[in-house]
């Protein structure tokens, strides 16, 4: 499995995506088509993804549920990772009614004018990009109300909430996090038949460390949204109901409690990258 920042070869702590269909169309195990398999080497205390999606899925945000396995491969120790639900249409009809589109945008793909190429299709017909070219469209409008013109291609309600979150835990490295070159990164874009986009979150490995501001410049759907009135108004009420959310949960004792499952394992880890002082920091 790739990754900017957290590849790593076989001879370290390569992460994985296991696909049970690789070799036989159409075959699952328990129900699953694909594992994901995320080695934690930017997150000394393994709990940021944990905590991230509890938080999105708190907020009634889409996110993986998320589990901790102690890997082998071939009778090899790999050690610790995290297996995130993966993103298909396994794991889409728990959210969804019916799914049109799962688009995976990373690295700077956003919905600017000719940009509908950037996004790699994970769900739905490759070769069929309408609702992501109206997306796109309505999203660049220069005339009219934003908010209006976005009403029958987006799910602003929903979209605030993501990006309410996203700020709320530090994941700069998303959509609604800092600008850059490789920014927006780590989002899925979902439509349903009508043609309605809802953001789901991904790759929250760097959350909770750098806290930044409410504002600022992110995704283009962002940007827009702040300059809209009535969208920035829906985005100021999600920051409060994100707030009272997440601080429901007592996140530090869940923290406190995971990391103590996981001391064990950790030391047992042959291929972690971090001490227990840097785990514990």
């Amino acid at each position: 499995k790739g990754g900017f920042g957290s590849f790593r070869t076989l001879d370290g702590k390569a992460a994985f995506k296991v696909k049970f269909n690789h070799s036989v169309k159409g075959q699952k195990f328990l129900g699953l088509k694909t594992l994901t398999l995320n080695n934690m080497v930017q997150d000394p205390s393994m709990l940021h993804e944990v905590l991230s999606y509890e938080a999105f899925r708190a907020a009634g945000v889409a996110a993986p549920r998320t589990g901790y396995a102690y890997v082998r491969v071939n009778g090899e120790d790999y050690g610790l990772y995290l297996n995130v639900e993966t993103v298909d249409d396994v794991a889409l009809p728990r959210w969804f009614e019916a799914t049109n589109h799962l688009y995976e945008g990373a690295y700077g793909s956003d919905v600017r004018p000719g940009g509908a190429a950037a996004f790699e299709v994970d769900e739905g017909d490759e070769g069929d990009h309408k609702d992501l070219e109206a997306l796109i469209a309505a999203a660049n409008q220069e005339t009219g109300d934003w908010s209006d013109g976005m009403a029958g291609v987006a799910d602003l309600a929903q979209m605030v909430r993501m990006w309410a979150v996203e700020r709320y835990v530090g994941q700069w490295d998303g959509y609604a996090g800092v600008e850059g070159e490789l920014s927006p990164n780590n989002f899925y874009l979902h439509s349903d038949p009508a043609g309605v986009f809802s953001m789901l979150p991904w790759g929250t490995d760097q959350t909770w460390t750098n806290p930044f501001p409410f504002e600022g410049n992110a995704g283009l759907l962002f940007d827009r949204c702040l300059a809209d009135a009535s969208c920035a108004t829906a985005y100021e009420g999600a920051l409060i109901e994100v707030s009272e959310a997440i601080a429901e949960l007592d996140l530090d004792a869940r923290a406190a409690a995971i990391s103590t499952l996981l001391s064990s394992w950790q030391g047992i880890d042959p291929r972690l990258e971090y001490d227990f002082d840097e785990i514990a920091a």
